[in-house]
């Protein structure tokens, strides 16, 4: 809500001189701002849900769960975003959502790696204070 009002006063207060013509660039861009943070927020609560239940029903290790669950959250979080943050300003959103997925897909055995890695040096973590 914050980010709304001071949009609306940043926005809407008279520019300096040297600054009028610049104004109407300033005034889009500030506009879609409040637009991707309520599209980040939204986005965010709604795949991350849904990788908390996914990661919860499925069974086997936590890789394979990752590797699973991992994919359809992030496809789930562009599909939120991209239109809520940029629909009717960017032409082809389409090509963005593609382009932003195919990223963030191929991030995913490098979040695997992280997660191995991860519970890697917790188990040992855990090896080394039983051992005192």
């Amino acid at each position: 809500m914050l980010i709304f009002i001071i949009n609306w006063f940043v926005i809407g207060y008279p520019p300096a001189t040297f600054w009028a013509s610049l104004q109407g660039s300033f005034a889009s861009i500030m506009g879609v701002s409040a637009r991707v943070a309520i599209a980040s927020i939204t986005a965010f609560l709604i795949s991350e849900t849904y990788d908390v239940f996914l990661v919860s029903r499925l069974s086997g290790g936590v890789l394979r769960r990752v590797g699973y669950s991992d994919p359809v959250a992030m496809t789930i979080d562009t599909l939120v975003f991209i239109p809520v943050a940029f629909y009717g300003v960017v032409p082809n959103i389409w090509l963005l959502m593609a382009s932003q997925l195919a990223v963030k897909l191929s991030l995913v055995p490098m979040t695997m790696l992280a997660v191995w890695i991860n519970r890697r040096a917790l188990k040992y973590g855990l090896a080394i204070q039983q051992s005192k």
